[in-house]
């Protein structure tokens, strides 16, 4: 059959984009390149070409949820080539197989993971496809000669209950496990890992019963961390103690700044950081929308300023006395220095660590409640946000979320709140309520920094954060994930001056930065 006739040499070229995107043969993608030149020229395709064109075009109507994956909504090449080709890429219905085609991403990602003897913690920003290349390793194994009848458990371990609910929601729709071969233990839910072939845990009841699990079966066992920077403590870390046959780390930042968890515990147990994909990768290949970026600058009142700077001198006072008493301390700063610090205050039953992180923490907490946030959140709100916008807005103190939600349904805009101090019932109801879009925002706290899944949302409002580079780019990875209908995105984020400038100075933040479409800083003397 000759359909290539039914393209246009932009259509082609089209075409070419979504192939790279894929990452398939480089023999494809130079075939759409080529010949969607020549035929945006009106020039002949000699008939190798065509041979060639529509081997291309055939390959590529068989992926899997082409048109939902394109940038462009409702995309009429995308659906043209799906139709034209014979068969729907869309049929694929066999249990424990994927129903998509990979990204080139995480197809290198697979070799690498391979090449590595089947262990490594991956490095992608969040909204980029971890979970389904996690799957794909699944299917992989799966699908090798020696477990054709058996003989290989999955452990997956999440952080949270929420973060649990979206990979069974994936291992069913994505994956296409059946329901009866995956187990729960959390909670109230306590399956036998004998009887399932994948087992979801969260990590408080993994780090106290999988062992016990584990020996009662022979089999093999893949173990997929998900947010594996959240077991490098103490208490998490007790999950290594079991041996694993395949192990697969995932964060969008798995490197932690307050001790050496990385290094002396993820990196032993998980193996080295196999593969890295950041922001302007995402935006290049379309898996990430387009994105601004909106600072906005405020000063502290005058009153805050002066216990600011009282905190600060005690602060100052006390660390000399510890880089005196401890050697380990001298000579060390920034992110090091707060590395030793943690270790120290492991081993040495001193008060003054206790004092450091007191005055640390209230003078943090003068820049999270300042009152000049919440003039710059209200400035934001009624002067400068996008009309009918999607908005998810953080905070780090609960009571000042729920004062921000009466901010808002005064206003006359539907609202709803999410943190810990909620009932966790009524918590469910009001984030239900906003992915179904009944609700236009959904103030938070940590409570949703790692596992909300909501692509609609195109407004992010940053208006508390730690200064950690992990927080803002969770939070930020909350933002940046493609919809249908969803053309850009914005992130606002306030911070107090001469203060909290130096966490856009970081690697990662920097790279957000690059890749943003502009960058606005808006200077507000509130």
């Amino acid at each position: 059959m000759v359909f290539y006739k039914n393209f246009e040499g932009w259509e082609v070229r089209h075409l070419y984009k979504r192939a790279k995107t894929f990452g398939l043969s480089d023999e494809f993608q130079e075939t759409l390149s080529h010949t969607g030149w020549k035929l945006a020229r009106e020039k002949k395709l000699t008939k190798t070409e065509v041979e060639k064109l529509e081997n291309a075009l055939s390959r590529i109507g068989t992926i899997p949820k082409l048109g939902k994956t394109c940038n462009r909504k409702n995309c009429e090449v995308c659906s043209k080539v799906t139709e034209l080709v014979p068969g729907d890429g869309d049929e694929k219905k066999e249990t424990w197989s994927l129903n998509l085609e990979l990204w080139r991403w995480q197809k290198e990602c697979t070799q690498k993971w391979w090449k590595n003897g089947g262990e490594g913690i991956v490095k992608v920003v969040t909204g980029a496809g971890k979970t389904v290349l996690a799957l794909a390793l699944m299917e992989n194994l799966s699908n090798k000669e020696v477990y054709e009848s058996g003989g290989l458990k999955t452990v997956i371990i999440t952080p949270t209950t929420a973060l649990l609910d979206q990979w069974f929601g994936e291992l069913l729709d994505t994956l296409s496990v059946p329901k009866k071969d995956i187990g729960f233990f959390y909670g109230d839910q306590k399956n036998k890992i004998k009887d399932n072939k994948a087992m979801l845990y969260v990590i408080n009841s993994a780090r106290e019963h999988l062992g016990e699990h584990l020996e009662q079966i022979d089999d093999d066992v893949f173990l997929i961390a998900d947010e594996c920077h959240r077991y490098a403590s103490q208490e998490n870390s007790k999950i290594f103690q079991n041996h694993f046959d395949y192990k697969l780390g995932l964060s969008a930042t798995p490197e932690r700044k307050l001790d050496y968890g990385f290094e002396k515990i993820l990196v032993p147990n998980l193996g080295k950081i196999i593969y890295e994909y950041g922001y302007s990768e995402a935006r290049d290949d379309g898996i990430i929308p387009p994105y601004y970026l909106k600072r906005l600058e405020i000063p502290l009142t005058s009153k805050e300023q002066k216990r600011y700077k009282n905190l600060t001198d005690k602060i100052r006072k006390t660390t000399q006395v510890l880089r005196k008493k401890y050697d380990e301390l001298e000579e060390v700063e920034g992110d090091e220095f707060f590395k030793k610090l943690g270790e120290l205050s492991n081993r040495y039953d001193d008060g003054l660590f206790d004092r450091f992180t007191s005055l640390a923490n209230k003078r943090k907490a003068i820049v999270h409640e300042s009152k000049s946030k919440m003039a710059a959140l209200k400035y934001i709100i009624e002067k400068d946000m996008p009309l009918n916008s999607r908005t998810l807005i953080f905070h780090e103190r609960t009571q000042i979320a729920d004062r921000i939600n009466e901010y808002l349904q005064s206003e006359g805009f539907s609202s709803v709140r999410y943190h810990s101090n909620m009932d966790g019932e009524k918590r469910r109801e009001n984030l239900l309520k906003y992915k179904r879009m009944r609700s236009d925002f959904l103030v938070s706290c940590r409570a949703l920094d790692e596992g909300l899944d909501v692509p609609a949302t195109n407004v992010g409002i940053i208006v508390a954060a730690t200064s950690s580079v992990r927080q803002r780019i969770q939070r930020t990875g909350r933002i940046l994930r493609r919809a249908p209908g969803k053309d850009y995105s914005i992130i606002y984020t306030i911070y107090v001056s001469n203060v909290e400038e130096e966490i856009f100075n970081k690697k990662a933040m920097k790279d957000l930065e690059d890749t943003a479409v502009r960058v606005e800083n808006i200077k507000l003397e509130v």
